[in-house]
């Protein structure tokens, strides 16, 4: 939006961004009043009752409640969630080894 504003190509106000603190302040404002109307937009859709804005309002903004699509792969506030992983494999070799000398002792 920032280039069109100023009409030129978007690497060339990519480039005054980047170089002038007062050009980023600028253009980060921009980007904060954008997001402003796009929630503004996804608040009067729930007030519409779009269902579908109000599953994805509630899957990214509720997460702390519970609303997620995914299951999370970690303990409370990021924590180990305490679990052992056993390498069962040498568990079974160690088995079937005594096993196999008891049935050498039938034979």
């Amino acid at each position: 939006m920032i280039a069109r504003k100023v009409n030129c190509d978007w690497n060339t106000a990519k480039k005054y961004v980047t170089k002038y603190a007062t050009v980023e302040a600028a253009y980060d404002a921009e980007c904060e009043a954008v997001l402003d109307m796009a929630e503004s937009r996804v608040i009067e859709m729930m007030k519409e009752k779009d269902g579908t804005m109000l599953r994805y309002y509630l899957s990214t903004k509720g997460k702390s409640r519970g609303y997620v699509e995914r299951q999370e792969v970690t303990g409370a506030d990021g924590k180990d969630i305490g679990m052992k992983i056993t390498d069962w494999r040498e568990e079974y070799k160690k088995r079937r080894e005594a096993v196999e000398e008891t049935l050498e002792e039938f034979e």
